[in-house]
């Protein structure tokens, strides 16, 4: 970009991209247990647990490779605690948690060929416009989720409004009234996204479980939003005048994915 090549820098990370990076894969790929992306984004590695009625179950992974039609590798397995590193006779089980990588499209194409994309995210309401929600409506654009992004601020509703073609609305994220009233009872996911104070969210928490979720899901969704600011103020102490931009970008990359549940925020709510 523009600031790496003034700036003569070897690498530089976006703490809000990377948030909404991660989220934006999970409402992708609701089936899988965690997401990494490698290679700028073009090659996923994914984790899924096989359930007990997949037609993974019972197979091997040569039979996988010539019946799905899918360009993808099972790199691990874990079965009971132990990790392999399979050949292709080796054979599924219920339960095995396994590591696909495959490029973005052929994940698609993979969990559709399993029936694990039956019921995709189609509707979203994201609480907080602010960076994160940009991005992740930039991702979202050429898509068929449907989101909704709720903020009191009206300058970020009207920029947003103006930039993407979600329904934007202007009031408080954290009132369950509004939310009620925008369709949380009936959307596929919720990303918390606003600025509120940790009481705030806490207590937003506590009226959506009572409409829909699992308590730890929204636990996760509200560390996710203090990614960035957590990044930011680990970055600022390891400054100094001596430090190289490469070390700066490498520390910034080491903290986000060592404090990688931060992200994990995008395991959302369930319908």
């Amino acid at each position: 970009g523009l600031m790496k090549g003034d700036m003569n820098l070897s690498m530089t990370i976006n703490p809000e991209y990377a948030a909404a990076r991660d989220i934006y894969r999970m409402l992708r790929f609701p089936a899988a247990t965690k997401i990494e992306s490698f290679y700028h984004g073009k090659v996923e590695l994914v984790e899924y647990t096989v359930t007990e009625s997949s037609p993974l179950v019972g197979a091997t992974l040569f039979e996988l490779n010539s019946r799905l039609n899918v360009k993808f590798l099972v790199c691990a397995v874990l079965r009971e605690g132990e990790a392999h590193i399979p050949s292709g006779n080796f054979k599924l089980d219920a339960h095995d948690v396994i590591y696909i990588t495959a490029q973005e499209n052929e994940i698609t194409r993979f969990f559709r060929a399993i029936g694990a994309y039956e019921n995709p995210v189609r509707d979203v309401i994201i609480a907080g416009g602010g960076r994160i929600a940009y991005y992740l409506e930039a991702l979202l654009h050429n898509t068929k989720i449907r989101s909704v992004v709720i903020d009191s601020d009206k300058e970020r509703c009207r920029m947003l409004a103006e930039t993407y073609p979600c329904t934007v609305v202007c009031g408080d994220p954290t009132k369950q009234s509004l939310l009620l009233s925008e369709g949380i009872d009936r959307a596929d996911a919720f990303v918390a996204l606003t600025d509120a104070d940790e009481e705030k969210v806490k207590e937003l928490e506590k009226e959506l479980e009572a409409t829909k979720a699992r308590a730890h899901e929204l636990a996760e969704i509200a560390r996710a939003q203090r990614i960035t600011d957590a990044a930011f103020s680990h970055i600022l102490g390891f400054l100094s005048p001596s430090v190289r931009e490469i070390d700066v970008a490498l520390e910034l990359e080491f903290f986000m994915r060592k404090n990688g549940e931060f992200l994990q925020g995008r395991k959302f709510i369930d319908k």
